[in-house]
């Protein structure tokens, strides 16, 4: 039997006008800055309608559309379908399993022990899941879950969107059996609350998605959309469930920005490339993190060696590198020089081909591990000059920090000693000009 996901709008407004509160029974609520008491009523169980706006199915609903080939404004363009309800539905139901509700209800004896909170035009702001994981149940076994043919609701005033968002912030990152949010999702909800037509400032933003700094939300933003683009390059838009483990590594190329302030813009697209076709296949050679910090480290090696090592299967337009900031692209063309051009943000396995792509990575792990071994080579040959550079701050600390309230005991023996170190460096030195 089909579930059905909410009431015509005109019935279920007219209904939530003519119902009365449930005698004696109200729940606190913060709302529009107000602590107060709302009165409980209750509601047949197939009356409310899902937010379709829900911050918890913002991703899923992106990747929905994109698997599902559906119209982009789909869960967008009629708030009463019941076809998106439905949908919207079965979204739900993925979360419900995952947070493990379906097994705390399917117990006959739990029953709501809070009431749902919808507004008055009978959306839920707040419950979504918890009412998917009765209806299911209800409709499953009516006679075993009948205690959810009526569910208890508060029912808002008149609110806009803006409070909607406040309320379910607020409330949805409660530690219950609501459970953790993703860090994609979470991101996706501080970029619509500083976006029109919120427009929240990045400091209220942070309160309500109980973020601990206003500049991790900026931060969080841009790692999202680095997670976006590399998405976008792989071809599968949206399909957010592909970038979950991946946090840190769009976060690290993130950290990493204000250090390539001086690059052009082609380097900026290369060294892009290069992280995201280490996040295809991060295999073999420790976290991700550590990996791209061992690619930026490394970037000038490792694009000589791919275009170098690679230059049979990629062509290298250098024309491009003279044109404006921000509109530099270096074309490769994979098939003779008349395929269509790919710019470095583009190339992926799905262009070149596995056993290509393969190389390329190979060969930016080749340039990566010989870039280290030069740098290791050169601290070890500077092993000394490092030491006694480091001597050097410590000891221009202690002289700039004295003061005649500190001790002096013991001080005139390290002294002794270090002029004592020192001339054996002075040994060491006079031996190698011999």
């Amino acid at each position: 039997m089909t579930i059905r996901c909410g009431w015509p709008e005109h019935e279920r407004i007219q209904y939530l006008r003519e119902i009365r509160p449930i005698e004696g029974k109200s729940h606190p609520i913060e709302f529009q800055g107000l602590h107060q008491y709302m009165p409980i009523y209750r509601v047949p169980i197939d009356l409310p309608r899902y937010r379709l706006n829900n911050m918890r199915t913002m991703a899923l609903q992106d990747e929905c559309v994109q698997v599902e080939s559906l119209a982009l404004d789909f869960f967008s363009a009629d708030l009463e379908s019941d076809n998106v309800h439905l949908k919207q539905h079965n979204l739900l139901s993925q979360l419900t399993s995952e947070a493990g509700l379906d097994a705390k209800f399917e117990n006959a004896t739990v029953t709501q022990n809070e009431p749902l909170i919808i507004t008055h035009e009978g959306f839920v702001a707040n419950g979504n899941r918890r009412l998917t994981a009765w209806r299911n149940l209800y409709n499953q076994d009516p006679s075993t879950y009948a205690h959810y043919a009526n569910v208890d609701v508060i029912i808002l005033p008149s609110c806009n969107e803006r409070d909607i968002v406040r309320l379910e912030a607020t409330l949805q990152l409660e530690k219950d059996i609501r459970g953790p949010y993703g860090w994609a999702t979470t991101a996706i909800g501080l970029r619509r609350a500083v976006s029109p037509p919120f427009d929240m400032s990045h400091r209220e933003a942070a309160s309500l998605y109980a973020v601990d700094k206003v500049s991790d939300v900026q931060r969080r933003i841009d790692e999202l959309e680095y997670a976006e683009d590399y998405l976008d390059t792989r071809n599968i838009r949206s399909m957010y469930s592909q970038i979950e483990d991946k946090e840190y590594a769009f976060r690290r190329m993130v950290s990493l920005r204000s250090k390539m302030t001086s690059w052009s813009q082609s380097k900026k697209m290369k060294f892009e490339f290069m992280a995201f076709a280490m996040i295809d296949k991060p295999e073999g050679h420790g976290d991700l993190y550590r990996q791209i910090l061992h690619l930026f480290n490394n970037i000038d090696l490792a694009i000589e060696r791919v275009e170098e090592d690679m230059e049979d299967h990629i062509f290298n337009s250098e024309a491009d590198e003279g044109s404006a900031e921000g509109t530099e692209t270096l074309d490769f063309f994979t098939g003779g020089e008349a395929a269509a051009p790919i710019t470095w943000r583009e190339l992926s396995a799905e262009e070149l081909g596995e056993e290509v792509a393969d190389e390329v990575r190979n060969t930016m792990w080749d340039a990566i591990e010989s870039g280290n071994a030069l740098t290791r080579a050169s601290n070890k040959e500077k092993f000394v000059f490092n030491k006694l550079r480091d001597a050097q701050k410590a000891i221009q600390q202690a002289v700039t920090n004295s003061d005649d309230t500190m001790s002096r005991t013991g001080v005139a023996e390290k002294v002794e000693l270090i002029t004592g170190l020192l001339e054996e460096i002075k040994e060491w030195m006079e031996d190698g000009e011999n």
